[in-house]
């Protein structure tokens, strides 16, 4: 969704992943090991006391809207005439929220030379881009330049499993979930040959490990646990049916490097790898099959895909920029194969084998466009990337019930396919127009549907304040309210990013982080910042509401959904924002709101502690984002927000969050980047 007063976005969230060396490498063991000795690693933070629920699910009432005013402004268009007393007048730096620094994310040299001013150990780097002298322009490649050089020493420093014990072969049975019938030794040999001819040295390629392929056994490990934990929140390939036998060999690929993070065999070292190897694959296959079969056609395009969530989101700046440069490429493979127009189900009839075949290939074409576009509005949303499908290129139904995706047999498919057929399937367009004029849902929608909603209306709607009414209206739809339901976690995150986003744009929180801003400008922007909080206090606390609500659905309610690393970091700057330069009042003698001390003698009053982390009665949350100054928000595993110490319980809490979401590595960097920053920038709040 455009927001008012945003030029393009050309500065992304993505420079949260790390630098890299000449080798393109991971930053070496130095910088944090001097981190350590400066106790960076939140090792000298002491845990509050603090107990909290996993959640029982119940639903919120939904965030009165908070009427905007004069002083309600952006944050970019606070007056200058605000700035401290003693502010230099020949100032001539441009606004810092609206113009700050926003360098190529991929420039090494800026990378480079950001991290060791993070970091305070310049020397600490492999190389200085900035230094001609560093160049090895000219020499030969090292041999040990691939794509997993310098994980071991950033395991021993972050925890990463980057190079942790093989198991036995025999091990694979701890995953033996018997999900898929298991790899077929052909099918492997086919793999194994494509692997030693991408993985070498020649004039087309390099040569990216000194590694073999995992055996036979650990692949079907890394299968297995795909369909465990991924599949069900990226419900693209049909598990019923999927048989390593039939299906293209690049799918097999890239169902593992999935998987492989997930599983208890793997770790970040072969996950790099096998990335790797999927990227070079799809490319491979687009070049030798210019005209391929219609299933092929769909299994390449389904690689593809999975392949730039691999990318994306491995925490590998290199495999980023590889991601960012091929943006085009699953909509451009959904386009030459005609996948964003209907298929009309001609040669579906009430049942029969054949039938459920045709049926099958059409829903997961279907379905691989709009998690195509899902994909495509999570980049748009937290890392302020353009769009590259945009909503009406969606010229077909939206996906089928799930009942009917699910089903393991003809006779099962047949009787569910005659209830649902008489059922008008519409596209996403015209299930937004319907919300948009009515104000509600279709009845009996599915989660999935409800997904593809909450994020149509976010990059949809005319504007933000119709865009947060009618994210209300779906937070409230049938279908959302149970915890039990790995899909209702996911649309509560969307729900709670989206939201916040809508009352405070991305790239505001990313000027408080302060990441390549210099410390004058860093000053600059925390004063605008403070002063939009005082004059936003209704709609600075919705922020924080979002906020606490999406770190608690993160936490208590985690999918293992790539997204989850982006999102915390969205819902951790809020908050953060929010207790580092919110101007917290001491309790209002006048407020309804305050207990008394139960001693007469004593009448010093209290806040009403508000559990944002908790359900909360509509009356209570009302008066809070009217701007009640008796009520102490308070969040589970932080405490109170407004008492000092909160930005470290914050980060300290946020820091655990990201260690636990193992199954995808760019939490790790995140969190390590969070830590260094509060370490350098904002300790003491």
């Amino acid at each position: 969704m455009a927001l008012d007063r945003l030029d393009i976005p050309t500065w992304s969230p993505t420079r949260w992943c790390f630098p890299f060396s000449d080798a393109h490498a991971w930053i070496g063991v130095e910088p944090w090991q001097s981190m350590a000795a400066d106790h960076v690693l939140l090792d000298d933070f002491v845990c509050p006391s603090l107990s909290y629920s996993t959640g029982d699910g119940t639903e919120l009432p939904a965030i009165p809207e908070v009427s905007t005013t004069a002083s309600e402004q952006s944050p970019a268009d606070v007056e200058t005439a605000r700035e401290k007393e003693g502010a230099s007048q020949t100032l001539s730096e441009p606004t810092p929220i609206r113009e700050a620094q926003r360098p190529n994310y991929t420039n090494h040299t800026e990378l480079s030379a950001t991290f060791a001013e993070v970091l305070g150990s310049p020397s600490a780097l492999a190389r200085d881009y900035s230094n001609p002298n560093s160049s090895t322009h000219g020499q030969q490649p090292k041999t040990n330049d691939f794509v997993t050089t310098g994980l071991e020493n950033l395991s021993r420093i972050a925890g990463l499993s980057a190079n942790k014990a093989s198991r036995p072969e025999e091990d694979w049975h701890l995953e033996d979930y018997d999900h898929v019938p298991t790899l077929l030794e052909r099918v492997y040999e086919t793999i194994e040959r494509n692997f030693e001819m991408l993985n070498t040295d020649s004039g087309l390629c390099r040569k990216f490990t000194d590694k073999q392929l995992p055996p036979i056994t650990t692949m079907n490990a890394f299968i297995q646990s795909y369909f465990e934990h991924y599949s069900h929140v990226f419900p693209m390939i049909h598990q019923p049916t999927f048989d390593t036998a039939d299906v293209h060999w690049v799918l097999i690929l890239a169902i593992a490097a999935i998987g492989c993070g997930f599983s208890q065999l793997g770790n970040t070292c072969t996950t790099f790898i096998l990335q790797e190897f999927l990227r070079r694959s799809v490319n491979l296959c687009i070049e030798l099959e210019p005209n391929p079969t219609p299933d092929s056609e769909l299994h390449i395009t389904q690689s593809a895909l999975l392949s730039q969530v691999g990318l994306m989101f491995s925490g590998n700046m290199s495999f980023a920029e590889h991601a960012q440069r091929n943006m085009s490429l699953v909509p451009t493979l959904c386009k030459r194969a005609n996948y964003f127009v209907e298929h009309h189900p001609n040669n579906v009839t009430s049942g029969g084998v054949e039938s459920w075949k045709w049926w099958i290939r059409a829903e997961s074409r279907k379905r691989l466009v709009h998690l195509a576009w899902v994909l495509d509005c999570q980049l748009v949303s937290f890392f302020d990337l353009a769009q590259t499908i945009p909503l009406d290129m969606l010229q077909l139904p939206m996906p089928s019930h799930n009942e009917l995706w699910t089903a393991t047999t003809t006779d099962q498919w047949s009787i569910l396919y005659a209830e649902y057929v008489s059922e008008k399937s519409r596209s996403l367009r015209h299930e937004l127009d319907i919300l948009y004029q009515q104000k509600e849902t279709t009845i009996g929608i599915t989660n999935l549907n409800l997904l593809l909603l909450t994020l149509g209306v976010y990059r949809d709607a005319p504007n933000q304040q119709a865009a947060i009414q009618h994210l209300d209206i779906l937070q409230s739809a049938e279908g959302i309210g149970s915890p039990s339901d790995t899909f209702t976690s996911l649309i509560n995150q969307h729900y709670h990013a989206l939201s916040l986003l809508s009352h405070f744009p991305l790239r505001q929180l990313n000027s408080f982080s302060g990441w390549r801003i210099s410390p004058t400008i860093r000053q600059t922007v925390d004063h605008k910042l403070s002063i939009w909080l005082e004059e936003n206090e209704g709609k600075a606390r919705i922020v924080v509401y979002h906020a606490a609500k999406l770190l608690g659905w993160l936490r208590n309610h985690p999918t293992n959904s790539h997204h989850e690393p982006m999102a915390l970091l969205t819902g951790t700057l809020a908050l953060w924002m929010f207790t580092a330069l919110g101007k917290h009042n001491k309790p209002d003698l006048s407020s309804q709101s305050l207990l008394q001390s139960s001693s007469a003698s004593d009448e010093t009053p209290r806040f009403v502690t508000l559990r944002l982390d908790k359900e909360i009665e509509e009356e209570m949350l009302v008066k809070w984002t009217s701007g009640d100054r008796g009520m102490r928000p308070y969040m589970g595993g932080v405490g109170s927000l407004i008492e000092q110490g909160a930005s470290r319980r914050l980060v300290q809490e946020s820091q655990r969050i990201f260690s636990s979401q193992t199954g995808w590595s760019l939490s790790i960097a995140i969190g390590m980047v969070v830590r260094a920053q509060y370490k350098n920038n904002r300790r003491g709040t």
